[in-house]
This record gives structure tokens, sequence and C-alpha cells, in this order.
């Protein structure tokens, strides 16, 4: 669909064309997927050397111009959390999850918020998902190994 031939002047008309015809802010401002990768790119170098505040700020953009792309919530969920604002943290894992309802990245990260709120049955909850889920392909043992370490470490607190 060609951004142009839609009505965007009304808020009910950029609602349709974001919702039910995949228009991003990126698509109406002429960023191409290249561009948005570009910044991508350096969010991800941000947040691996530590710079949260840059990193905050690339990510809120990416989500913003395109919020179809759930690595783009994964990376301010991230910012987020290492931030220590987990509750908001979970909100953006929640939406990368809904993105991809097989994610056990995302899933065991709602459950370290969780946890660091000191929601411990849902995080055990989202830890057991997480396990679950990690299943699905074997790329995600990883995330099944940190998930089972956090549920064999709640069962030991009692």
């Amino acid at each position: 669909m060609n951004p142009a031939s839609l009505d965007v002047r009304t808020a009910e008309g950029l609602a349709d064309a974001m919702v039910h015809h995949g228009v991003t802010l990126a698509h109406m401002r002429g960023m191409s997927p290249d561009e948005l990768e570009a910044v991508y790119s350096v969010t991800l170098e941000e947040l691996e050397a530590g710079e949260l505040d840059e990193a905050f700020e690339h990510a809120s953009l990416l989500v913003t111009h395109d919020p179809w792309d759930r690595r783009y919530h994964l990376a301010l969920a991230h910012c987020l959390q290492q931030q220590g604002l987990h509750d908001a943290a979970a909100r953006f894992y929640a939406q990368a999850l809904a993105l991809d309802a097989t994610d056990p990245l995302a899933t065991y990260r709602i459950g370290e918020c969780l946890l660091a709120m000191n929601e411990r049955v849902d995080a055990r909850d989202a830890f057991v998902a997480a396990v679950q889920l990690s299943w699905l392909d074997v790329a995600h043992a990883a995330v099944r190994e940190a998930a089972q370490r956090r549920l064999d470490d709640l069962g030991s607190e009692g």
C-alpha cells in the first residue's frame, strides 16, 4: 500500500493507515529500512557500551517510527531495565511478546522485571513460560538454562 494514497489528515485516517495498512511514521517521513537498520545498529553498540541515555533516545526513535519491529521494543525495554525502570521495561517486553508470542527471551526478561519488583509468583510463572517456549527452537537453549536457574533459585528461597 502506498502511504501517499491514504488520507492521514485526521486521527481516524491515521489510525486506519497504521492499524489496517501497516503504515508507520518511518513510511510517512520517508525513512528507508536501511536507515532504520543503521539506527538499530548504533543502538546495539550503545547498549553494549553502557551508553544508556543515547541508546534510550535511539530505541525510542525506532519504536516510534516502526512499532511493528519487535527488536526495537526489546532494545527499548533493555534500556529501561538497565536503568532500573522495571515496570516500564516489562511493558515494552510485553509489546515485543505481543508481536511474537513464542519469544522465550521477552518472557524471561519480563520475569526478571517482575522479580525486581518483588512479584515473585508472577516472575515464577514467566520463568516457567520461558522454559516451555524455549523448547520450540534449539537456539533458545541459553534462555532455557537461565530461566531454569532462576526457577531453581526461587525454589531454594522457599
